[in-house]
């Protein structure tokens, strides 16, 4: 057994609050999920279509020579272990863009659509370093590619409107790198904490999360006295997907409880939790 971890989980839902954090990752509870605003994936689509293939030269010049590559590439780590912890974690995501360098070095290239800034170099950076750390320590078939010596934060800034026919706007607008500091013991330090988290008693509810608050008012305005340990004290051993080896969660059916994968319906493996 093994956490499953996605690197923007990391860097949103475990600032966020831990314990919603453990909720999803050791018993597959998730936050309802708030659909993002199709434009910026249609623009980080754009921009990795456009860019993939070129040479730095031509279009980031911020960067040493190379050639820009892999877009949208799955990655997923071997199982990490750290002191104290005795369930290993796997990171598992998908990345925007690699930069292959003439020098045989490689950087990572994360694509954004806003004010670009220090600030959002450290938001991003736990994201990045796990994407580094997936390919630097990757499973066994899917993508091993080091070393990887720099990482950061493409970011898009729109600002002008063109209209090239009646039926045809362009969107332009500034291009700015912003490179994020690759700091492995801190890194580390922080995934090791992680693992703690998971492997102990679950978190208390951070105060002005959102979903702790509304879960608390559930269980008043439903009579109960339940604490959030019950929300996800109670060790539940959730198995891996037979299927594609992801996270699954417990589901009720006609037949009674089972755990399905957390991508159906992409995926449809299912486990009988009376196996369990």
């Amino acid at each position: 057994m093994a956490y499953w971890i996605s690197p923007s989980d990391l860097t949103f839902l475990y600032g966020g609050c831990p314990l919603c954090f453990t909720l999803k990752v050791r018993h597959g509870v998730t936050q309802p999920s708030i659909p993002m605003p199709s434009i910026f994936s249609s623009i980080a689509e754009a921009q990795e279509t456009f860019f993939t293939g070129k040479r730095t030269e031509d279009v980031l010049p911020s960067l040493p020579p190379g050639v820009i590559r892999f877009g949208e590439e799955r990655v997923r780590s071997v199982p990490l272990e750290f002191p104290g912890s005795p369930t290993p974690l796997v990171i598992n995501g998908r990345f925007d863009s690699l930069v292959e360098l003439d020098d045989g070095n490689w950087v990572l290239v994360d694509f954004k659509t806003g004010q670009p800034g220090k600030d959002k170099a450290t938001m991003y950076s736990r994201q990045l370093h796990a994407y580094v750390k997936a390919m630097e320590q990757a499973a066994e078939g899917f993508p091993s590619i080091k070393p990887i010596t720099r990482m950061g934060l493409l970011s898009f800034v729109p600002g002008d409107v063109q209209l090239e026919s009646p039926d045809r706007q362009l969107l332009g607008g500034s291009l700015e790198w912003t490179e994020v500091d690759r700091d492995d013991t801190t890194f580390d330090a922080f995934l090791a904490e992680v693992a703690g988290v998971l492997d102990g008693d679950p978190p208390d509810p951070i105060e002005g999360c959102l979903w702790c608050s509304y879960r608390g008012d559930m269980r008043r305005l439903g009579g109960s006295s339940s604490s959030a340990e019950e929300d996800g004290g109670e060790t539940i051993d959730v198995p891996n997907c037979p299927r594609c080896d992801g996270p699954m969660k417990l589901r009720k059916g006609q037949y009674g409880a089972f755990f399905g994968c957390l991508k159906y319906p992409e995926c449809k493996g299912t486990v009988d939790a009376g196996d369990r």
